[in-house]
């Protein structure tokens, strides 16, 4: 037998051995926290940033609509998101206001843009002079375009009643190229050509960062067996209508099953009772989850858990409803 088959064999004894112990697959969708989170949460009011001199330009206008934008969607997330089949989770917990005199948090910015353009040239010796003292002046001359562009400023938020920042976040982005080329000046675009690349990236470094993002996160569910003869036709049938609920992204069909399972004469009880929390955790009742991780024992889900439940807990206090749901 060579080296290669004994490989192969081992590839497809792991590949049984996983079907073998995992049932179903399926995505479930949590909350991760803001990077800036409001205290207390509330009516948050975005003022149009303003440029060094005082003045509302299209930048500050764009930087505070942008702002606004992302406060009041329901839905930001990390890639693509599939169906969310816990009630509670949205990314907006806030209100946006147009009053500043009702808003709990004030949101301004200043910012300054900037840009700069260089040119130089250097000579390059022929190789075959390059060692003579002095130098023979037979040479070329590379010449160098640089061209580049600047935003930076800072992101205030002020709580209500305050005129100081309760804190400030800076941000800066610069973009450009530089070329260099022999014998002849190179083309290169013009300075302010560079200003949109550069405020578009100086908005993208906060326009999420006072929202909680959406995130993926994958459940393995055991394949449950019978601990009797007289119920292994019928877990088999219910292997199968597991199968076709989570095909179907059916979690509250599968929840049910397995709350029935529980019942019945199992080889691993605790693999039931972990099944069961995983899918009250994609449903977003954290206190059946925790109930039933507890039950199976599993250290893994419920460190996990523990973590949601916290983060949770800290959206709450920022204005976020959670109801419960069971199956």
């Amino acid at each position: 037998m060579t080296m290669n088959t004994i490989k192969y064999k081992i590839i497809l004894a792991l590949i049984f051995l996983a079907s073998v112990t995992v049932a179903q697959k399926m995505d479930g969708y949590i909350l991760t926290l803001p990077g800036q989170m409001l205290d207390g949460g509330g009516k948050v009011y975005v003022e149009a940033f303003v440029s060094k001199d005082g003045k509302s330009g299209t930048f500050g206008e764009s930087y505070a609509k942008a702002l606004k934008g992302s406060l009041a969607a329901e839905r930001v997330a990390i890639g693509s998101v599939g169906k969310i089949q816990n009630p509670w989770i949205t990314t907006k917990i806030y209100e946006v206001t147009d009053s500043k005199d009702d808003a709990n948090y004030t949101i301004t910015g200043e910012y300054d843009v900037s840009s700069s353009s260089s040119s130089s040239n250097k000579p390059v010796y022929i190789k075959e002079t390059g060692s003579v003292t002095p130098k023979i002046p037979v040479c070329y001359y590379d010449y160098t375009i640089s061209n580049s562009a600047t935003v930076k400023g800072n992101i205030n938020i002020i709580a209500k009643g305050e005129s100081a920042p309760l804190k400030t976040l800076p941000f800066n982005s610069k973009k450009g190229y530089s070329k260099t080329k022999a014998l002849e000046k190179p083309k290169v675009s013009s300075a302010s050509t560079y200003i949109a690349a550069a405020e578009k990236d100086a908005i993208k470094q906060y326009q999420y960062y006072f929202s909680p993002i959406i995130k993926s996160k994958k459940y393995k569910f055991e394949k449950l067996k019978a601990d009797d003869k007289s119920f292994k036709k019928e877990i088999k049938q219910l292997t199968k209508d597991l199968k076709d609920l989570s095909d179907k992204g059916d979690i509250m069909g599968m929840g049910k099953i397995y709350k029935s399972m529980l019942d019945k004469p199992l080889k691993d009880i605790k693999e039931g009772y972990l099944n069961l929390g995983y899918c009250y955790e994609i449903i977003g009742n954290y206190t059946k989850a925790k109930e039933y991780y507890g039950k199976s024992g599993d250290s893994s889900a419920m460190n996990e858990l523990n973590k949601l439940i916290a983060d949770r807990d800290k959206l709450v206090s920022l204005g976020l409803q959670v109801v419960e749901e069971d199956f």
